[in-house]
């Protein structure tokens, strides 16, 4: 795990205060990564 690594909570966290997350990391070559995370619709009773 690197320095400004977030654990699981945190990003569970970040991703229900916002409508879309975008998570971004850098691969050990150098590459970026980066996630969009939406929020999950609720189901109305069904």
């Amino acid at each position: 795990m690197g320095i400004n690594t977030l654990d699981v909570e945190s990003i569970d966290k970040l991703i229900g205060a916002q409508k879309t997350a975008f998570i971004g990391s850098v691969d050990e070559n150098g590459f970026p990564n980066v996630k969009a995370m939406q929020r999950r619709a609720l189901s109305r009773g069904t």
